[in-house]
């Protein structure tokens, strides 16, 4: 499944790279003063503004700074402002994320935190609950001058190699392709060995497709299972359908929002289509913050 030679020995080279960096990386992430990109050789030139970052990818509208999103099962825990999960993600004036915390309510803590460099992003995952450490993993991304990122890496806290994707894009920097490879051969079946996204004339996401390894060809191949969406004239989806062999169906979803003035949803209802009708699954409830300029 994709494990050439050439590929294994890049692999075994940028974990030899990763030893050597990461621990630096870390440090600057600690004191905070990696948030910044290098200074470009000449200041007083204006810089190339990026083709994609992470308000792009996400489709928010306007100079966001802050996004905190909460997400409830029921109704009734939106009336009782019981959340099942909270999201706050802060965003650097470029577009890109700064840090992103998410707490769910059995009071585990997902921490994300991101540092930012010429040709790529060192991002130090955190999970907890209460003074206890369940999780550490670290992610590096290469990307190209204009934020397209091409490829990434996810690294355990012993700074061992858990996954390598390249990320393929379309002229408009928006994913079309990741493949992945899993160093340890017992999860190839829980991570797809290839996902393929499609898009429509506006650049809003309409198909996806995970591909599987097979273990008795040893080829990477499409599942048998396809979703498709149906957007609004924001880019959101209104309409899932999750499609087994062609004809049977598995889900069918429908999504309702509200959206600020800028075009940011504020609020996304969530239904499972059923002959009965539909049933609520989840209310999700954003707040945004932007910055003033």
């Amino acid at each position: 499944m994709f494990m050439h030679k050439r590929n294994y020995i890049y692999i075994r080279f940028f974990q030899g790279v990763a030893a050597r960096l990461l621990p630096l990386v870390f440090l600057g992430i600690l004191s905070c003063q990696s948030d910044s990109p290098k200074e470009p050789i000449h200041p007083t030139s204006p810089k190339k503004e990026l083709k994609i970052n992470d308000c792009k990818l996400k489709g928010l509208r306007g100079k966001v700074a802050k996004v905190i999103e909460k997400s409830y099962q029921s109704p009734a825990e939106v009336l009782a402002d019981d959340p099942y999960s909270i999201a706050q993600t802060s965003f650097r004036p470029d577009g890109n994320i700064k840090e992103m915390l998410i707490e769910m309510r059995n009071s585990e803590r997902n921490t994300f935190t991101y540092a930012y460099f010429e040709d790529s992003i060192i991002v130090r995952s955190l999970k907890t609950i209460g003074d206890s450490i369940l999780d550490r993993q670290f992610f590096v991304y290469l990307q190209s001058p204009d934020g397209v990122r091409y490829k990434m890496f996810s690294f355990n806290a012993n700074r061992q190699l858990l996954l390598s994707s390249t990320i393929l894009s379309n002229d408009a920097g928006l994913p079309i392709e990741n493949q992945n490879i899993v160093a340890n051969k017992e999860n190839l079946n829980k991570i797809p060995c290839k996902e393929q996204f499609g898009y429509d004339e506006q650049g809003f996401l309409t198909a996806e497709t995970w591909f599987r390894y097979n273990p008795k060809t040893g080829n990477c191949e499409p599942s048998n299972t396809l979703r498709s969406y149906k957007n609004d004239a924001m880019g959101n989806c209104i309409k899932e359908l999750i499609v087994k062999d062609e004809t049977m169906i598995l889900g069918k979803y429908s999504y309702q929002y509200k959206y600020d003035d800028k075009g940011n949803w504020t609020e996304k209802t969530s239904y499972l289509d059923t002959k009965e009708g539909q049933k609520i699954k989840s209310v999700m409830l954003r707040e945004f913050y932007f910055f003033d300029n």
